[in-house]
């Protein structure tokens, strides 16, 4: 049985992760490119804001770096697992799903505040801009991904013990 996900399913995950490295060049191109009217005029260029820009733009890498591992690490285990291929569960699978859960856990939080204010008649959320808007939902839908890979590993174990042995790994000879 060799199932393949519904890559379908898989998109607002790919989405999400665009996103994220398109923020990471939109950061970039800030730093490089600082508006001409922030720039001080006594003189003394703004070393000290293109420096802490900078290390603004390494801190969104790291994180960025963090996020898209443990995300296309559960994307492998789940893909793997679907093929009913089971690999080892190991300690950086756990962080991966840690880092996952974190990150997707607050943008339920907001829902549910937003939605809640809705139906009581505040209209607080921004349709103008979509990109955000897109990837809040993208991020609610991440939280399938370690309870889909919990699923498959659960109904790939099951079927595992469900198949008979064709041999002894004993040697039971007589």
């Amino acid at each position: 049985m060799n199932k393949k996900p519904n890559q379908l399913a898989l998109l607002p995950i790919y989405l999400l992760l665009l996103d994220l490295a398109f923020g990471v060049v939109l950061n970039i191109k800030e730093t490089i490119l600082p508006n001409v009217q922030d720039i001080p005029k006594d003189g003394l260029p703004v070393s000290p804001e293109f420096a802490f820009g900078w290390l603004q733009v390494l801190v969104n890498m790291g994180m960025v770096l963090i996020i898209s591992w443990s995300i296309l690490r559960l994307l492998f285990l789940y893909v793997k697992t679907n093929q009913y291929y089971l690999p080892r569960f190991l300690f950086s699978d756990s962080v991966a799903v840690f880092f996952v859960l974190m990150f997707s856990l607050p943008a339920w939080w907001q829902w549910f505040w937003a939605i809640r204010s809705w139906l009581s008649g505040n209209n607080i959320i921004d349709w103008h801009n979509p990109r955000y808007l897109i990837v809040s939902i993208c991020q609610v839908y991440l939280l399938w991904l370690p309870f889909a890979l919990w699923r498959a590993r659960k109904r790939a174990l099951k079927s595992k013990n469900e198949t008979p042995f064709l041999f002894s790994t004993t040697d039971d000879i007589s």
